[in-house]
C-alpha cells in the first residue's frame, strides 16, 4: 500500500498555497453592484429594557425613551438608528420597538 503524496493533495486543498477553499467561500459568494464588491453583511434584532431608572420628574415617575445611535466606522460622526417609543411614569420600561441593524 503507497502512502499518498502529501504534497499534492496540500496544493488541491489549498486555494493560492495558503488559505483554504473553505476559507475563501464567503468571499467568492460576494455579489458586486457596479463593479464594487459588497462584503457580506450579517443582522442583530435588538431588543431594549431598563430597570430601576432614577426618576427626574417631580410631581409623577420619569417618561423614557430610547435613541439609538452607531459611529461610522469610516468616521467619528454617529448616526441616529431610531428611538423607542416614550412609556409614560415608568421606572423599568420594556420597549415594544425592535431594532434591526444590519454590519459587516
Amino acid at each position: 500500500m503507497s502512502s499518498p503524496n502529501w504534497s499534492q493533495n496540500y496544493s488541491n486543498n489549498m486555494s493560492s498555497g495558503y488559505v483554504s477553499t473553505e476559507m475563501m467561500a464567503p468571499f467568492q459568494a460576494m455579489d458586486t453592484i457596479g463593479g464594487n464588491a459588497v462584503l457580506p453583511t450579517s443582522q442583530i434584532e435588538m431588543t431594549l429594557s431598563c430597570r430601576n431608572l432614577i426618576n427626574k420628574d417631580i410631581l409623577s415617575k420619569s417618561d423614557p425613551f430610547c435613541l439609538v445611535q452607531m459611529k461610522d466606522s469610516w468616521s467619528e460622526k454617529f448616526n441616529e438608528i431610531g428611538r423607542t417609543e416614550t412609556i409614560t411614569d415608568n421606572l423599568n420600561p420594556e420597549w415594544v420597538k425592535k431594532f434591526v441593524i444590519s454590519y459587516n
